[in-house]
C-alpha cells in the first residue's frame, strides 16, 4: 500500500516550498516549441546543391540543440534545488540492529517515576532520559515508526499506534511531564506487547521492532526483575524485539522527604489552636542535624522549626496554628533543597468553619441534656453548636446542616428514618447512638439488615444485660488504651470512667464481617460496651447502655438506673473525644496521594452542573458533573488525572464563591524517595545496556550532524551556465569548401 507519510519523508530539504521555482524549467521547453513554428521552410533550385552537402552534419547539430535545450532546463532545476537547501545526515548502525529501518517500529519506553527528577550536573535524570529519547528519533531513517510510552501512565501509550512522524514523536516528548507516582514494570511490559501486536497487524511492513527503556534503573521499579514471572514475560518479549536500557545515571548525595502532614483535630474552627505533626523521613545512611523545616499557611512563612533525624529514620515535628478566618486554607511543608526537589514539599488543605454543628434528638424528655452539657460546656464563646431535637423532629430537619447527630434513647427507627441517617453518614456525617430504656431493638436490627445507603449501624441489638449481684454493676475496660478514644485516659489510670460502674446494658452483637472495632468492653462480662464502624466517608458509634439518669429499670422494684456515667467529670472527656472522632467526615477525600480521585457536590447555581478544575500547574480544565443520586439537589463531579503534587482548585462555573481545595501529595513510603539503584547484573542476558551519552551511542547508532547542500548547488549551476554558453556559441551552420 502505498504510504502518503513516507512519501512527506523522502523531501529532505529545508525550504521545500522553494522546489515549486523548479516549475521554471518548463520555459526553455515552450520557447524550444515556439521557435519550431516561427519560420517556414521552401525549397528553390540555387540551394538544392547545399542541402546536399549539410545533410551529413543535420544529425549532429540535431543533437546539440537537445543538449543545449536539457542543460537549460536542468540549470533551472537545480537552482531551485539550490534555493530549497537540502539536508542529509548520514547514520550508520551496528550489526545487531537490523539495516532495514524502514520496516522497524521503535518503542520509546521513558521512566517518568518521580525517581527520575533527581538532579545530577543541575540536570534532572527525566530531562537526560528525554534528551536521549529525542537523540534517536533524531538519527531515525525514513519510515522508522515510533510509539512512545510512558511508565507511570495507567491510561496506556502516550502514542498508541505507531507514528511515522518523527516531528510529532519529538514533540510529544517535549511535553512529557514526570509523573507523581512510581512506575509498575509488569504494566508496561502489557502496553508492550499489546503495542507490537497492534503494530503488526496494522503496519504488516514493520516487521521487526526494538524497545528502548529510558531510565534510573531504581530499584523500586526495577527490583520485579528477581521474579521469574517478570523475566519470562521480558524473554517473550525479546523473541519478537530487541530490548535495550539506557542507564541516564543516578542522583549522588542524600535525600530528605516529608511523607505526610497529620492532623488531629478532624473539624477546624476558628477558635481552636490545631495540632500539626510533619513527618520527615531521612533516606540516607548519615544523621542528619539542624535542618531547616519551612511552614507556610496560604503562601505565607508562618514559622520555621529546626529538627534532627536519625539515619534511615522518620522525625516527628509538631508546630500548632490558629485559622483567624473562614474558608478554604492551604499548609505547605518545605524542605531545602537536595539531589531530589518534588519530595521536598507536602500540602495539606484545612477547610475552616466558625463552628461545629451537632444536633441531639432524645427518644424523651431529658434524655440528651446531660449529653448536650458534655458537648458544649461553655456558655461563653462556644466552639460547638448544639440544637436538642426530639424523636418525632428528626424527620423534619435538614442533617446537612449538622456535623454530627447524637441519638439518645430514641425508641424505634423506621425505614424513612434509616434512609436519612444511612445518607448522613455515608456523606460525612457522624451518628453516635446511646441506648436506653425506649429503645425496641427490633427496629434497630431491621436498619442493620438493610441494604444499600440506608445501612450504617455496627451492630445489632441483644438482650437486656442485668448484674447478678443487684447492687454491683459493670465497669468499663479501655482494652489497654488501643482505640483513639481510650487513647486520652491512658495517662489517667485511675479515671473515674472506669470506676464508676453501668447496672444495665443491651448487649451488642457483632457482625463478622471485620469492619467493627470495639472501643471499650465491660470489664465483667467482656461484653462489647463501645464500638465503631466506619461507613463511606463518615462513622458511627454504639454505647451499649444510656447517656443520662432518666433511664431506668422500671421492673426493678427500686428503678434502678442503667447508669451513672454521666455523674464522672470524665464523662465530659469521653463525649468530647467521640465527637473529634465523628468529625470532619465531610472534609475526607480532600487530602489524597498522586493517582487518587478527586470527588465532590456543589449545589448547582442557574442549573449548570459543570465547575473548573485548576491544577497545580496554572492550566484549567471544565469538568462536567452528574446529577447526585442520594442528594437530587446536588451535582456530583470527579477527576483522576491526578498525577501533579500541589494544590487543586475546584469552582462551580456559575459560583465560583463555592471554590474548595484539594490537596495531592507524592506517596513516599512508595519507595521512590530512597534513591536505591538494582545491580546491573540483575538484568536479563538478552538485554542491551548502555549509558546516555549527549548522541545516541548507547544505543550503537553514531550520527552525523546534518549538512547543507545548498551552496554545492549554487556551484554546479555555474559551471552548468559556462557548459551552457560554450554550447550555445559553438555554430550551427556547415562551412563548405570547394576545391
Amino acid at each position: 500500500m502505498f504510504d502518503v507519510v513516507v512519501l512527506a519523508e523522502i523531501w529532505p530539504f529545508s525550504s521545500s516550498l522553494m522546489l515549486w521555482w523548479a516549475a521554471a524549467g518548463a520555459f526553455p521547453i515552450v520557447m524550444h516549441l515556439w521557435n519550431r513554428q516561427r519560420y517556414q521552410s521552401t525549397d528553390w533550385a540555387a540551394t538544392r546543391f547545399l542541402h546536399a552537402a549539410l545533410i551529413k552534419q543535420s544529425y549532429l547539430d540535431r543533437l546539440r540543440r537537445w543538449l543545449l535545450l536539457a542543460t537549460r532546463v536542468f540549470i533551472l532545476v537545480l537552482f531551485a534545488s539550490a534555493l530549497a537547501n537540502p539536508q542529509f545526515a548520514t547514520v550508520s548502525l551496528p550489526d545487531s540492529v537490523s539495516p532495514n529501518l524502514t520496516s522497524t517500529h521503535t518503542l520509546l519506553v521513558l521512566d517518568d517515576s518521580y525517581s527520575m527528577a533527581a538532579t545530577r550536573s543541575q540536570e534532572t535524570l527525566f530531562s537526560r532520559a528525554k534528551q536521549a529519547a529525542q537523540d534517536l528519533v533524531g538519527a531515525a531513517v525514513q519510515g522508522e515508526a515510533f510509539t512512545l510510552i510512558a511508565m507511570g501512565n495507567e491510561h496506556g501509550p502516550v502514542i498508541h499506534y505507531p507514528s511515522f512522524d518523527a516531528a510529532r514523536v519529538a514533540s510529544e516528548l517535549e511535553r512529557l511531564p514526570i509523573a507523581g507516582g512510581d512506575s509498575k514494570l509488569v504494566t508496561v511490559l502489557g502496553s508492550i506487547e499489546r503495542s507490537i501486536s497492534a503494530a503488526r497487524q496494522k503496519f504488516p511492513r514493520l516487521t521487526s521492532a526494538r524497545v528502548c527503556f529510558f531510565t534510573d534503573l531504581g530499584y523500586n521499579t526495577w527490583s520485579v526483575l528477581a521474579g521469574d514471572t517478570v523475566r519470562d514475560r521480558l524473554r517473550r518479549i525479546g523473541q519478537s524485539a530487541e530490548l535495550f536500557v539506557i542507564d541516564v545515571g543516578a542522583a549522588p548525595g542524600s535525600n530528605l522527604a516529608v511523607s505526610r502532614i497529620h492532623q488531629r483535630q478532624r473539624l477546624v474552627t476558628t477558635q481552636q489552636v490545631i495540632d500539626f505533626v510533619a513527618e520527615v523521613h531521612n533516606f540516607s545512611d548519615q544523621d542528619q542535624d539542624e535542618q531547616p523545616l519551612k511552614i507556610c499557611v496560604d503562601g505565607q512563612v508562618v514559622e520555621n522549626k529546626m529538627f534532627r533525624v536519625a539515619a534511615n529514620e522518620t522525625a516527628a515535628v509538631k508546630f500548632q496554628y490558629r485559622f483567624r478566618t473562614v474558608g478554604e486554607h492551604q499548609l505547605r511543608i518545605e524542605l531545602p533543597p537536595d539531589c531530589l526537589l518534588i519530595d521536598n514539599e507536602c500540602w495539606r488543605c484545612v477547610p475552616v468553619r466558625d463552628s461545629v454543628n451537632v444536633l441531639c434528638v432524645g427518644g424523651k424528655p431529658g434524655a440528651a441534656r446531660s449529653l448536650a452539657l458534655a458537648i458544649e460546656p461553655r456558655r461563653i464563646d462556644p466552639i460547638i453548636s448544639v440544637e436538642q431535637a426530639a424523636e418525632y423532629e428528626l424527620l423534619e430537619r435538614t442533617l446537612d446542616e449538622f456535623d454530627v447527630v447524637f441519638l439518645c434513647n430514641v425508641g424505634r427507627i423506621g425505614a424513612d428514618e434509616a434512609a436519612v441517617l444511612g445518607r448522613f453518614v455515608r456523606g460525612g456525617g457522624g451518628l453516635a447512638v446511646f441506648l436506653g430504656d425506649q429503645v425496641q431493638p427490633d427496629s434497630y436490627n431491621a436498619w442493620v439488615e438493610a441494604e444499600g445507603t440506608m445501612q450504617c449501624l455496627p451492630c445489632k441489638l441483644g438482650e437486656l444485660i442485668a448484674p447478678a449481684d443487684a447492687s454491683a454493676g459493670f465497669l468499663l475496660d479501655p482494652i489497654r488504651y488501643e482505640h483513639p478514644v481510650a487513647e486520652i485516659f491512658r495517662g489517667v489510670p485511675g479515671s473515674g470512667l472506669f470506676q464508676i460502674p453501668t447496672y444495665r446494658y443491651v448487649q451488642l452483637q457483632i457482625p463478622e464481617d471485620d469492619k467493627t472495632e470495639i472501643v471499650f468492653r465491660f470489664s465483667d462480662s467482656g461484653d462489647p460496651a463501645l464500638v465503631e464502624r466506619n461507613c463511606g466517608k463518615g462513622r458511627c458509634l454504639v454505647f451499649a447502655s444510656a447517656a443520662s439518669m432518666e433511664s431506668v429499670d422500671r421492673s426493678h422494684p427500686q428503678r434502678i438506673p442503667w447508669t451513672i456515667l454521666p455523674t464522672a467529670g470524665d464523662f465530659v472527656s469521653l463525649v468530647q473525644e467521640m465527637l473529634s472522632r465523628l468529625t470532619g467526615g465531610k472534609t475526607v477525600g480532600r487530602n489524597l496521594k498522586v493517582g487518587g480521585q478527586l470527588v465532590g457536590e456543589f449545589e448547582p447555581t442557574n442549573h449548570i452542573p459543570n465547575c473548573q478544575l485548576f491544577l497545580p500547574d496554572g492550566l484549567r480544565q471544565l469538568v462536567k458533573g452528574k446529577w447526585s443520586a442520594e442528594h437530587p439537589e446536588r451535582f456530583r463531579w470527579s477527576y483522576s488525572r491526578t498525577q501533579q503534587v500541589g494544590i487543586y482548585r475546584v469552582e462551580p462555573v456559575a459560583a465560583p464563591i463555592q471554590a474548595q481545595l484539594f490537596a495531592v501529595n507524592l506517596d513516599v513510603q512508595a519507595g521512590e524517595s530512597e534513591l536505591r539503584r538494582v545491580d546491573r547484573s540483575l538484568l536479563p542476558p538478552f538485554f542491551r545496556y548502555g549509558v546516555h551519552q549527549p548522541s545516541v551511542d548507547s544505543l550503537g547508532l553514531t550520527e552525523v550532524a546534518d549538512r547543507e547542500y545548498g551552496w554545492h548547488l549554487l556551484a554546479f549551476v555555474l559551471l552548468m551556465l559556462l557548459f551552457e554558453s560554450w554550447l550555445a556559441g559553438r555554430p550551427g551552420e556547415v562551412a563548405l569548401r570547394f576545391a
